[in-house]
């Protein structure tokens, strides 16, 4: 992706916040360093399993935004902090 606008993410992770984190006021989801997005990944990853497909930082956005197949796996990235989208 051009521009390094999106640095894309291997995984997703619900356990891991970061304290410089802040809420989006669009969707949500906190404010976030790529490092922050990055353990926040990886750690959703393992708790959702087959519920996530894939995840990317939004660098203009400073937001972890995280692919999921259901509403019930959207529940657990929003309230961890992301943005979900179910695909």
């Amino acid at each position: 992706m051009a521009g390094g606008a999106v640095v894309a993410l291997v995984g997703a992770g619900v356990t891991v916040q970061s304290a410089s984190a802040s809420a989006s006021e669009d969707t949500g989801a906190r404010v976030l360093s790529v490092s922050a997005a990055g353990s926040l990944s990886a750690s959703l990853q393992r708790d959702l399993g087959g519920g996530a497909a894939g995840a990317f930082y939004d660098a203009s956005a400073r937001k972890l935004v995280v692919n999921v197949v259901d509403e019930a796996a959207a529940k657990r990235v929003r309230a961890a902090g992301g943005e979900a989208r179910i695909v």
